[in-house]
């Protein structure tokens, strides 16, 4: 019944709320009013993520391809070393894959998540692994390395929505 900028306001809210409360010795600055800095910037430790939130029901390829353009121009400004999509609704991410989609895009770890108002705890998961790649990143010179961590976070990414699609027929039984 709400209007899509308090939609967006409230979304924005619940995440940060949710990354402040698990993340208390983080900084999360709000910059969905500055152009092209997504919704929310959060450091912490060795990250610094660009943040974009949704709170709609369905993505459109225009929402990816500002957020694309926004973490494009903050890479290259060395402003940004990952960015988290979230979608707070169950709606379709890239390549219309639900919950959790793990890419690489402009030299840094991009995370797209979905459900997040029934799953919060996604956000916290997307975290943890932007900070074990950021850390693994350091093996640059070893593209090797990266190339085996990233194929086992990509193991691990589709074990969990498989899992989640397995929870999810089972509600419906």
């Amino acid at each position: 019944s709400k209007g899509n900028i308090e939609k967006g306001n409230f979304g924005e809210k619940f995440i940060k709320n949710y990354i402040k409360d698990k993340f208390f010795n983080s900084e999360i600055v709000d910059t969905h009013k500055e152009t092209s800095y997504g919704d929310l910037f959060f450091k912490y430790n060795n990250l610094n993520t660009l943040i974009e939130s949704k709170n709609v029901q369905n993505l459109k390829k225009d929402d990816f391809i500002k957020f694309y353009h926004d973490i494009e121009l903050r890479a290259n400004n060395n402003e940004i070393n990952s960015a988290l999509f979230i979608s707070l609704t169950d709606s379709n991410l890239v390549n219309n894959s639900k919950y959790f989609v793990l890419d690489f895009k402009f030299n840094i770890p991009i995370i797209y998540i979905s459900h997040v108002f029934n799953n919060p705890e996604f956000i916290r998961f997307s975290i943890i692994i932007l900070e074990n790649i950021i850390k693994n990143m350091k093996f640059k010179n070893n593209e090797q390395k990266i190339q085996d961590f990233i194929s086992q976070i990509e193991i691990i990414s589709s074990m969990i929505v498989s899992h989640f699609n397995y929870i999810n027929s089972d509600k419906k039984l």
